[in-house]
């Protein structure tokens, strides 16, 4: 709170564990967090004790559904030898391949915001079931924008080198958490999402570099890591959304909004 004798205006303030969304103020934009990513792991580890298992059906969900839309095309495609689609000679055309990942976007979109939301959820203590992550759904069109503006950026950052690339995929990591919390409009939560990153960059980029870096461990384990790695992934990401995104009611002078159009204007 602050330490001035003022008493603060009624209803100006929610709690801590409350999105910012009533006066568009965000904790981190004024650079003061203190990015600990020793701090983050453990309490990212913390909230796994507590949601691995939920976060794992969550992910289940859209292995399946991944599976099911790829069992789909290869049938309509009239594809027999389902080995040569992961070898240079796969008998998908490029049109084919544009048609299965834009479908996969889209209907991957709402499941993958689900599961974001279903560890920031848990680090608000709130307890949600695991098909939570289908009411997504309602923001089919807005997601699903912003995925395919996302992907079109990644996919052009890695086309110049891995470093852009990699860039690209930390610094929109919070896009979606933030239309479907926040429901700010797809290009705005892109750009609050990399403006907000950017504040933390280096620290960020440690923070993907060590997850990045697990990733050897999932495939050494022929991907049975994945299921202790990937819910920490996604509660690190939600601990990060909670700290920056959220009121702090220390902060008086945060007055950062996420509808301010100067959103570049630093």
């Amino acid at each position: 709170m602050s330490e001035n004798n003022t008493p603060p205006p009624e209803n100006n303030h929610s709690s801590p564990n409350e999105p910012a969304a009533e006066n568009g103020r965000f904790n981190g934009f004024n650079g003061g967090y203190d990015f600990d990513i020793k701090s983050i792991l453990k309490r990212a580890h913390t909230l796994s004790s507590q949601n691995n298992w939920t976060l794992v059906l969550a992910l289940a969900c859209i292995w399946a559904t991944t599976l099911a839309i790829y069992l789909v095309y290869i049938d309509a495609f009239g594809i027999t030898d389902i080995a040569l689609l992961i070898t240079p000679e796969s008998p998908l055309t490029q049109t084919q391949q544009v048609m299965i990942e834009l479908t996969l976007t889209f209907a991957l979109a709402p499941l993958w915001t689900g599961v974001n939301m279903l560890a920031i959820n848990t680090m608000r203590d709130k307890s949600v079931p695991v098909f939570s992550i289908f009411q997504y759904f309602r923001l089919l069109p807005a997601l699903a924008l912003a995925s395919i503006c996302v992907d079109i950026l990644f996919t052009f950052g890695f086309t110049l080198f891995f470093i852009p690339g990699f860039y690209i995929f930390a610094v929109t990591t919070f896009t979606l958490p933030l239309i479907a919390d926040k429901k700010i409009r797809p290009l705005k939560a892109i750009m609050c999402s990399i403006k907000m990153s950017n504040v933390y960059i280096w620290k960020m980029l440690q923070l993907y570099l060590i997850f990045l870096a697990m990733l050897v461990v999932v495939f050494i384990s022929f991907g049975i890591a994945y299921l202790w790695i990937g819910p920490l992934y996604f509660n690190a990401k939600a601990v990060l959304y909670q700290d920056l995104f959220c009121i702090d009611q220390s902060s008086e002078s945060d007055e950062s909004s996420i509808k301010n159009e100067g959103l570049f204007n630093a």
